[in-house]
């Protein structure tokens, strides 16, 4: 069904920065983002808040007056990359033949390209690997520079990145980015070191952990890392398209005390995203121990020195296996697959469990060890896997980190606290009261759903109480009218439009806390095997806040709000609550 986005006001920009003043006598900080932290650039434009002159940025930033702006990726074909792709052992003659019969001449945008060989042979694309096309598209790459505009990237971005360089020690901060998770690790460096120092850090370093550096370490082999580049990213070419920062690795692979300096010197950490169990394998050995560098990031992170973020799987690889409970990370899955399969304790490398719940029991790195994390949170619906995998792993607490949203976790003395800070917002599913079913399907009651935005905040004690506390601009809620329903609330993306009804979860829970009635519903899009249902239900604990916040934006807050999980039953109806008025408030 149809439903208002008025909701959606709570996705507010605004941030109530805390000053670092506040954590004069912390342990631990992490500002964990749960993705998205879009940035105005000459390849994005549409992250820009205005038009932008790039070629006069460029000259205002440094760059030489005959740089190549990338608007868009673009190809060439030259001798050397025909030559490169002959000595590639498993690329078909074939495609050597067909792609010299293109104009060397011309310069092709990867559409115009994909139509230009198309003309050529209308089989190429299809016949090719993934890995040869991915090959392809390496070896003719032009070298071109993205050009980023930090003053005109969205203010929840700037915020976070500000928050983190300030946590970090400000203009005296000296930031180390981990791009190992990213496929073109290079190039993901290179947009952070743009984007970071333009933010105002003394300095900005790459700290080139990965699975390239591992791979050469282990080989005494650190001359021919772009080798390892091939085999462990399928990324070709680094060292004609990266040149300094291949030179840069190797000079890192041979000698690791001056990696090893890097990270003794370093104020700030962060972890970008892709593929969190490439960071993992990083920084953990095939034994579940500690790299020497991990070891170095974690005494220095647990002690205060080095303030840690991280933002997708930047986030979700700081999670578990903690000491006090053996705490997953999370690796992949929808919410009703996760629902209606079997979790798989693996990461799924074939098309046919892509939707399974999937996950590494292991965890991650173990720096955040507060509960289950995961990223893109309500954007993508990911309540239903996130309850399943903790209650499948018996764990009290599951976070969902919202994207350009961040947990800004502090450890002080005997409590840890946990701040909203961002644009959307942090869900929070306590489970300590929860009674999972005894049926053959997955089916769980009395979990306790938090949802906290801007400004909110979370303190555990260590004798095990937890205290939730809206912000000081929110009041509590005067409820009227009628809450939603809805059939689709994990945000499908079967729909043939796509996740067309966007956070619909968070839609129909802050419907709720706005409306007199005491419990609503939300159903699967799915229905094979089965329709699942989740009943939200407002109790004794229950507490709805909302207030603007100093940007004029209006925020929510829902604390405590019961949640069953479970299969429908034929009893079960679809009565709507069809009183919407409340929607023009």
């Amino acid at each position: 069904m149809s439903i208002n986005r008025s909701y959606l006001n709570i996705l507010s920009i605004g941030l109530l920065l805390l000053n670092s003043s506040d954590f004069a006598y912390a342990q631990k900080k992490l500002l964990l983002i749960g993705g998205a932290t879009n940035l105005c650039s000459s390849l994005q434009p549409t992250n820009c808040d205005s038009k932008i002159d790039w070629q006069k940025l460029a000259q205002d930033q440094g760059y030489p007056s005959n740089v190549q702006i990338k608007y868009q990726e673009m190809l060439q074909l030259t001798d050397l990359s025909i030559q490169n792709l002959k000595a590639k052992k498993d690329y078909p003659s074939w495609a050597i033949s067909d792609l010299q019969r293109l104009d060397k001449s011309k310069k092709y945008s990867v559409d115009d390209f994909k139509t230009q060989i198309a003309k050529i042979d209308s089989h190429f694309i299809d016949d090719l690997s993934d890995d040869n096309w991915e090959a392809t598209l390496n070896f003719l790459s032009i070298t071109q520079s993205e050009i980023v505009s930090y003053k005109n990237s969205p203010v929840y971005t700037q915020n976070l990145f500000d928050k983190f360089v300030d946590l970090s020690g400000g203009s005296n901060a000296v930031i180390g980015i981990v791009s190992a998770s990213s496929q073109d690790y290079m190039d993901t460096y290179i947009f952070y070191k743009n984007a970071f120092k333009l933010a105002g850090p003394k300095e900005v370093v790459w700290i080139p952990i990965d699975l390239a550096l591992r791979k050469a370490r282990q080989n005494n082999d650190c001359d021919n890392i772009q080798n390892y580049v091939a085999s462990e990213y399928g990324e070709y070419d680094t060292k004609r398209r990266y040149p300094d920062l291949t030179n840069y690795q190797i000079q890192k692979c041979k000698d690791s005390r001056s990696l090893m300096d890097d990270l003794n010197r370093i104020t700030g950490i962060f972890f970008c995203g892709g593929d969190q169990a490439k960071h993992k394998e990083s920084f953990i050995t095939s034994s579940g121990s500690d790299t020497d560098e991990m070891k170095i990031i974690r005494q220095r992170v647990n002690s205060g020195q080095v303030t840690l973020s991280g933002s997708s799987a930047g986030t979700a690889v700081m999670g578990g296996p903690s000491k006090k409970q053996d705490v997953p990370m999370i690796a992949g899955g929808q919410s009703f697959q996760s629902l209606v399969d079997k979790p798989l304790d693996y990461i799924c490398t074939t098309s046919d469990c892509q939707d399974d719940l999937q996950y590494d029991p292991q965890g991650g790195l173990d720096i955040f060890q507060t509960g289950l994390l995961d990223t893109h949170f309500s954007q993508r619906g990911r309540q239903g896997r996130a309850i399943r995998l903790a209650s499948l792993r018996n764990l009290d607490f599951a976070f969902g980190c919202d994207e350009t949203t961040a947990i800004l976790l502090i450890d002080q003395q005997n409590q840890t606290t946990i701040n909203v800070i961002g644009e959307y917002g942090i869900s929070l599913f306590d489970l300590r009261s929860s009674k999972k079913g005894s049926s053959s399907q997955f089916s769980i009651q009395n979990v306790y759903w938090s949802y906290l935005t801007q400004g909110d905040q979370i303190v555990f004690s260590q004798d095990g109480s937890i205290k939730i506390s809206a912000a000081s601009f929110k009041s509590r809620v005067r409820e009227s009218g009628r809450s939603l329903t809805t059939t689709d609330v994990f945000s499908s993306p079967d729909r043939q439009s796509g996740r067309d009804n966007y956070m619909e979860f968070v839609v129909i829970g802050t419907s709720l806390i706005d409306s007199t009635d005491t419990t609503t519903w939300g159903e699967t899009y799915e229905t094979d095997p089965s329709i699942y249902r989740v009943n939200f239900k407002k109790v004794s604990s229950t507490q709805g806040f909302k207030g603007v916040d100093p940007n004029g934006d209006q925020r929510y807050s829902i604390i405590n709000m019961s949640l069953d999980v479970q299969p429908k039953s034929r009893d079960e109806d679809q009565t709507e609550n069809v009183a919407r008025s409340f929607l023009s408030l």
